[in-house]
C-alpha cells in the first residue's frame, strides 16, 4: 500500500489505543528508533500506523507484562528482525555506497579539471604579463 495512503494516528490516538502515556511512548521511540522508525510529516508531527501500533503493543506486552528489561527487550527485537529486511537494508546501503563513490570520483575529476583551467589561465597571464611589459618597455 502506497505510504500517502496508509491510515495515520495521532499521538493522543495511540496512548488510547496501546495504553500508555505519551512520555512512554516517545521514550520507546528513542530507546527502540531502530525498530519503531516512526516518521514524521513536514510540519515535524509523529506519522504513526498500524504497524507502529502494534509494535508498541509488542513492546508493552514484553516490558511490562512479562516484565523483561528494556536491554533484553533491545537483544529479542534484534534477534526476532527478519533477516529480509536487513538484506534489503544492507542492498540498500551498498547502494547509496556505491553511489557516493561514483559521485565523489565525478567530483575528484572536476576538481582536476578545475585545477587545470586555473593552470591554463595562470600561465595565460603569466605569458600576457610579460608581454605588457615588453610592450610598455619596462
Amino acid at each position: 500500500m502506497n505510504e500517502s495512503k496508509k491510515e495515520h494516528f495521532s499521538v493522543s490516538k495511540v496512548e488510547k489505543l496501546v495504553g500508555l502515556p505519551s512520555s512512554t511512548l516517545r521514550y520507546y521511540e528513542k530507546e527502540f528508533s531502530f525498530y519503531l522508525n516512526i516518521p514524521k510529516s513536514v510540519g515535524g508531527h509523529r506519522r504513526y500506523s498500524n504497524e507502529h501500533i502494534q509494535k508498541f503493543l509488542y513492546l508493552k506486552k514484553l516490558i511490562h507484562e512479562q516484565g523483561y528489561s528494556i536491554k533484553e527487550v533491545k537483544n529479542k527485537v534484534l534477534a526476532d528482525e527478519d533477516p529480509k529486511r536487513f538484506r534489503q537494508e544492507i542492498d540498500l546501503l551498498l547502494k547509496c555506497t556505491s553511489e557516493l563513490a561514483e559521485e565523489n570520483l565525478r567530483i575528484r575529476k572536476n576538481i582536476e579539471e578545475l585545477y587545470k583551467r586555473i593552470n591554463d589561465i595562470d600561465e595565460k597571464f603569466t605569458k600576457s604579463k610579460g608581454f605588457i611589459k615588453r610592450f610598455l618597455g619596462q
